[in-house]
């Protein structure tokens, strides 16, 4: 049996956050308190939202898979000093922690 991935947030609870922030209705630090998250969670949702709009916190039943080729490129522009982890995250629209196991996966020489 597949069960999909749960995210603890609802998409609306994504755009609420965004929108409240927008609309100067809190600081990322009051927002994320208020629901129980941190001010880092509720700004990289929020540079996605500014980015991508609303449709970025539409959720899938499966992971995204990433060819190597690709994850080696956005590797290569973190160490570039292209971006930092967030940057890069937005950027391409991946998790945070997903580029930063990339990253110390390549530093580690294991493969990706």
């Amino acid at each position: 049996m597949f069960i999909g991935r749960k995210s603890k947030f609802s998409g609306k609870a994504n755009i609420k956050a965004c929108e409240d922030y927008e609309k100067e209705n809190g600081s990322f630090a009051s927002i994320a308190e208020e629901i129980g998250t941190t001010k880092g969670t509720i700004r990289i949702w929020y540079l996605k939202y500014k980015e991508y709009g609303p449709d970025v916190f539409e959720t899938s039943n499966r992971n995204r898979s990433y060819a190597k080729e690709f994850k080696l490129s956005v590797v290569e522009e973190y160490i570039s000093g292209k971006g930092s982890t967030t940057d890069l995250a937005v950027k391409y629209n991946i998790a945070v922690g997903m580029l930063s196991d990339w990253v110390n996966k390549w530093y580690n020489g294991i493969e990706m």
